[in-house]
């Protein structure tokens, strides 16, 4: 009888009907959600003791050499393999070219690959906790900022102007919090709306979504990430923080309300520009290092130029209004969160996912055959006019 060590069990469960794969050489339990329903299959190059060697008792130096070899392909492939036919430039990458990071082709069909094979597939009620998770993160983040570099006399809220220094303060002020929670987001899960326009933008371009559910799934992530901002809001309230250290945060949110429409319009569109830019760069990052320094590298930048986010702003304002910000609900919609919003969108989804659509998606191909079609059917007539005359 071969040794149950030596294969893997695989176990299925009717109950709530997810079947799961006991992989008892590593330890570990496969769901099969967490491939998103993905067959999965043993690493080809494992190499377990066949029923023979174990019956016919090999020798045990055979036995152990064998179990070594093996116990160290193991650990260099813990997690097993995806199917062969399945479509990840992520995958491909690691799992054949043995690279770190991903070629900017590769970026652009793994996003396209996540916001139509992956993120629009998922249930409602799990998109809505992560979009509520991605919206507490980033107040976390922004509260990090706020009572870490706000509460410093260089401040711009400081009435003493001859000790302000911008400079210093926005280089502080970028580099704590806001790379911290898009950190977060991108390693821990969490659904971030400007992320989402960009995925979603690059699965439409690729006909791996439709308009519908492309509205629906930002739709759902959009409140998703205020409900996670509102209930911040009332728990930062509650612990107390900002009871001595909301100067910056009643500045920072009047500032931004009074800049007008345009001005947040154009933040917007750079703001989300840079974080697109940083969520689609992490994604080309295959490990934890690589992610971190590419969100700290861009994220930064968002923060220390002082754009505008829209789900940055779901959290701030309605914080700053509780502590005495002279604005009212009509001044936080229509010239915060509407133009931000646009603004957002405009910058994912046409100046970063939209281009790389165009360069290294599927439109520039479908484009060359139409207009191959259209000269050929024109050549045609030609023909067809000369011989008739």
């Amino acid at each position: 009888m071969a040794s149950s060590r030596a294969k893997d069990k695989s176990l299925s469960r009717e109950g709530n009907g997810v079947s799961e794969v006991e992989a008892s050489n590593t330890g570990r339990v496969y769901h099969q959600e967490h491939f998103h329903g993905h067959k999965l299959y043993a690493h080809p190059t494992s190499t377990a003791l066949s029923d023979d060697e174990e019956e016919a008792g090999a020798g045990q130096v055979k036995k152990t050499e064998q179990r070594q070899r093996r116990h160290q392909e193991l650990s260099q492939n813990a997690m097993p393999k995806w199917p062969a036919n399945f479509k990840s430039a992520a995958f491909e990458s690691v799992s054949k070219k043995q690279s770190q990071i991903l070629s900017p082709p590769e970026i652009y069909a793994e996003i396209a690959h996540l916001g139509g094979g992956e993120k629009s597939k998922y249930d409602w009620y799990k998109l809505v906790m992560l979009a509520f998770l991605a919206g507490c993160y980033l107040s976390f983040g922004y509260s990090t900022a706020l009572l870490v570099s706000g509460t410093m006399k260089e401040a711009p809220s400081n009435p003493d102007k001859d000790e302000v220094n911008r400079g210093a303060f926005r280089v502080l002020f970028g580099l704590f919090g806001f790379p911290f929670a898009l950190t977060i987001i991108m390693i821990a899960g969490g659904e971030l709306w400007t992320s989402m326009v960009a995925y979603s933008t690059c699965a439409l371009w690729e006909g791996k979504l439709d308009v519908l559910t492309a509205v629906k799934v930002l739709f759902i992530v959009y409140f998703g990430n205020f409900a996670g901002c509102a209930m911040m809001v009332g728990l930062w309230i509650a612990s107390g923080s900002f009871d001595d250290n909301h100067d910056y945060l009643v500045f920072s949110a009047e500032k931004k309300v009074g800049a007008g429409w345009g001005s947040v319009f154009v933040k917007g569109i750079f703001a989300s520009w840079l974080i697109t830019l940083a969520v689609w760069q992490a994604n080309a990052a295959q490990d934890a290092v690589g992610k971190v320094v590419v969100i700290l590298l861009t994220k930064s930048a968002f923060a220390a130029l002082n754009l505008e986010h829209c789900v940055a702003n779901m959290f701030i304002i309605p914080l700053a209004i509780y502590f005495g910000a002279d604005i009212n609900a009509r001044q936080f919609v229509w010239f915060s969160l509407v133009p931000s919003t646009f603004g957002n969108y405009l910058g994912g989804a046409v100046f970063v996912a939209s281009f790389y659509a165009l360069i290294y998606g599927r439109t520039p191909v479908l484009c060359g055959h139409f207009l191959a079609q259209r000269l050929k059917l024109t050549q045609k007539r030609c023909a067809d006019a000369a011989h008739q005359t």
